[in-house]
């Protein structure tokens, strides 16, 4: 968990090798649109005027929020006046691609474990985030409610910004306003579509109840439950996760981990990462490789078997009679009358069907996790003792409170894992 190791990570991401050549790929559109949540920790301030017997409103505060980046090619392509330009290839002496390294970190930092990234952005750019009020359904006339005006000085708005998915974990909303505008629709009839969006969801179990009396509870597991309502309300769009699961929508759809062995050898989990609230991909490369491989598998089959349309779309006008029964798959019950967007072609490296990775029993040396969360320990409370401005003398008052805390850190630490790690056979 230590952040400056993602620091690097990124960097070295977003760096291509000096002696690379760059690779125009026409499958990507140009420019090509990247959109990342965050969660916005200051807050974009919204104003309503409401009649009344003074001039005072109602005064809100909008936490989810995202950062847009555009990839141009050749083509030079328009911009959204919110959008940051990133010019092809990569280049981190660039302002813009170091803003998407920062927006990438903060996407992925989870409250209480990762670094918290600052963020600076023109605040106009919230000018063009409207909120569309529907003022008169019969006409279908809509009013935008823009974010209050704010006297920020030099127009630049800074904030401090955590994982996205604290509020926003499934964002295809904006995904299909990207495709479809922002009053447009994607046409969902299977003859008739021609845009959809994908959801990859690595985790798309039901997440559990919270407590169901107050028998058990105390101040913190109570403060506990009262955060994880308030994340799980922030996140709930039924509508959303509906579609995708539909097979009758052909707008949406949706990729998530299968292992057909999934209850006799892995106790019900799908993936390793699953382990310690997602966190189990920390723990072991042996988790990560498994979990790149069956999602390389659920991937294929994916493409085969389910990004599919109907054979009669007007997509497959081109296709003769023995491409057809080459590749058409039941999509409603045993029928085979569907054909795939993007077909595995026979004959090619592809189409070799990808085996079901092992699951990675007993591959994880469960000792080697002590050390390095002693080493983690020693970092935070050193750094801390620096900060505290108090006599040197008083510091070495606490350091049997170190001593003390961090085995009590380590052994509660280490039956978490254990537990975690046996319930899904690892």
């Amino acid at each position: 968990l230590d952040s400056t190791e993602l620091d690097a990570i990124a960097r070295r991401s977003l760096t291509p090798p000096p002696d690379a050549e760059p690779i125009e790929r026409g499958y990507l559109n140009d420019p090509l649109r990247l959109m990342l949540t965050v969660t916005n920790l200051r807050g974009i301030p919204h104003w309503i005027g409401l009649s009344g017997n003074t001039k005072q409103g109602h005064g809100m505060l909008m936490h989810r929020d995202h950062l847009r980046f555009a990839l141009q090619g050749p083509s030079n392509g328009g911009l959204y006046p919110d959008e940051l330009h990133l010019q092809y290839p990569a280049d981190m002496s660039s302002q813009s691609w170091v803003s998407l390294a920062k927006a990438a970190l903060a996407t992925g930092a989870f409250p209480a474990f990762l670094k918290p990234r600052d963020i600076s952005r023109p605040f106009k750019d919230y000018k063009f985030r409207n909120v569309f009020k529907n003022v008169l359904p019969e006409t279908k006339k809509y009013r935008a409610v823009q974010a209050a005006k704010y006297d920020f000085s030099d127009g630049e708005y800074n904030f401090l910004a955590v994982d996205g998915g604290t509020m926003n974990n499934e964002p295809l909303e904006m995904a299909r306003r990207v495709l479809a505008g922002a009053f447009g629709r994607n046409p969902r009839d299977g003859l008739k579509a021609k845009r959809a969006t994908i959801m990859i969801d690595p985790f798309p179990e039901m997440p559990s109840l919270g407590p169901e009396n107050g028998l058990n509870i105390n101040p913190i597991s109570s403060v506990m439950a009262l955060a994880s309502a308030w994340k799980s309300e922030s996140r709930f769009r039924a509508q959303d996760l509906a579609l995708a699961g539909d097979n009758h929508v052909y707008s949406r759809f949706l990729l998530a981990p299968s292992r057909r062995d999934h209850d006799q050898i892995s106790r019900g989990a799908r993936i390793t990462s699953e382990a310690l609230g997602a966190f189990g991909g920390f723990l072991s490369r042996h988790f990560r490789v498994h979990d790149y491989l069956l999602g390389r598998r659920n991937c294929q089959r994916f493409l085969s078997h389910n990004f599919t349309l109907p054979e009669q779309h007007q997509l497959f006008k081109s296709w003769d009679i023995n491409d057809r029964q080459d590749y058409l798959v039941p999509r409603h019950g045993d029928q085979k009358d569907h054909l795939p967007i993007i077909p595995l072609i026979k004959g090619s490296a592809v189409e070799a069907e990808e085996p079901i990775p092992s699951w990675p029993t007993g591959l994880y040396d469960r000792s080697s996790i002590e050390p390095l969360i002693e080493q983690r320990f020693d970092a935070i409370f050193d750094a801390a003792m620096k900060k505290l401005e108090i006599p040197w003398y008083q510091k070495l008052y606490l350091k049997p409170l170190k001593w003390a805390a961090r085995n009590k850190l380590c052994q509660f630490a280490s039956e978490k894992i254990a537990a975690d790690l046996d319930r899904m056979n690892l």
